[in-house]
């Protein structure tokens, strides 16, 4: 477990960079560990793939695969909002708010962080009544 964290920090501090060949090695150990199946690069991987970083272009639909697999799999409240965010906007996703609603208070349940990128993503909405 240590090793997998200290991985996944070393990846995300290689995908911030602005250099492609350092988000291309950042992206290789975030989907090796992704594949792997640590939660956390899971939905940082589904995130890289839905913003196209290291030279790639933006691929929402398979993000959200990424994102749903990690929700599923292992109720990540990261992943719940950004498959929340997918269903909510129609990215990668065929748009359905009901379902986003459903995911963002899975989500904000788990965490307030999660909540407060809710409100603060998407303005005060309903789901601000459960602070």
């Amino acid at each position: 477990e240590y090793c997998n964290r200290l991985r996944f920090r070393i990846a995300s501090a290689l995908l911030i960079q602005f250099d492609d060949s350092d988000q291309e090695k950042g992206l290789q150990i975030i989907q090796q560990l992704a594949e792997s199946g640590y939660p956390d690069a899971i939905v940082y991987y589904g995130m890289v793939l839905n913003e196209g970083r290291a030279g790639r272009d933006p691929d929402s639909v398979e993000a959200v695969k990424w994102f749903k697999l990690c929700a599923d799999r292992y109720q990540h409240p990261q992943a719940q909002y950004e498959l929340g965010v997918a269903y909510y906007t129609g990215e990668g996703v065929e748009e359905d708010e009901a379902e986003a609603v459903r995911l963002f208070e899975l989500a904000s349940g788990k965490s307030a962080f999660v909540l407060l990128c809710f409100v603060y993503s998407c303005g005060q909405y309903e789901v601000i009544s459960l602070i």
